[in-house]
């Protein structure tokens, strides 16, 4: 019989709470992966097709249509976590329970404090919120803003989520100097989807400028795709067999 406590509130199971607790403190981990669908968001196309991997209930709430890239959805405490403030970090980490379990309306209350202290993990969480309008109103436009200042303080999640609205142009213009920008920028920190999607830009720019092709850069994308791979992205994983 599941043993249950209580936590502000909330019924809670202890075996599941241990499992999110985990997942918090894990740095590029898959720990994760195991509680919500990889927390992260799989743009991918088929047969033409936009599709999204997400558990049912959330891709019944997001509704998002997205082409190609790979977007996290925000939450992690990444290389960018520089914040002394110890009050703060558990605000945050309390607020990422609350959103495991559908509570979007907690979590946003443990989260939006944190945007006047400029934290920039609760930034980025607060920008997929605002993207994908879970416990709030959607609006792209301030998913956008928040990025950017999460992404500024090199939160590499947010630099990742930053290049997939350039790319895709929601809420700015289409970009992709900008948006490969980014990804480089969140690949350089070890960032799994930020990997794969700059490896992606740079083969379309390859594409691009045929001329210029080298096996150089063929190479580096081999490398970003391999690093992203072994850190579990599935995508990454098939696109390295077209090397072969």
């Amino acid at each position: 019989m599941p043993f249950f406590f209580v936590l502000s509130g909330t019924l809670f199971n202890v075996s599941f709470f241990v499992l999110v607790l985990c997942s918090t403190f894990s740095y590029a981990s898959d720990i994760s992966t195991t509680l919500i669908n990889d927390q992260d968001v799989v743009i991918k196309v088929a047969n033409g097709n936009t599709a999204i991997d997400l558990a049912e209930d959330e891709l019944n709430k997001t509704k998002i249509d997205w082409s190609k890239p790979i977007v996290s959805r925000g939450f992690g405490l990444e290389k960018s976590l520089s914040n002394s403030n110890e009050i703060a970090l558990k605000e945050y980490q309390s607020g990422q329970v609350f959103y495991f379990f559908g509570e979007y309306d907690k979590a946003i209350e443990k989260w939006l404090p944190l945007l006047d202290l400029n934290f920039p993990e609760a930034q980025a969480s607060m920008g997929w919120l605002y993207q994908a309008g879970l416990g709030v109103e959607k609006n792209e436009k301030m998913a956008f803003e928040l990025y950017k200042k999460s992404a500024e303080q090199n939160n590499a999640i947010a630099q990742n989520n930053l290049g997939v609205m350039y790319e895709n142009g929601i809420a700015v213009e289409i970009d992709f100097e900008k948006a490969t920008y980014w990804y480089r920028l969140s690949a350089e920190q070890g960032y799994r989807f930020g990997q794969y999607n700059y490896a992606n830009s740079l083969l379309l720019k390859n594409k691009k400028h045929k001329k210029n092709k080298t096996d150089q850069t063929l190479e580096t994308v081999k490398q970003l795709l391999q690093k992203s791979a072994d850190q579990g992205v599935k995508q990454a994983k098939i696109k390295l067999k077209s090397f072969e």
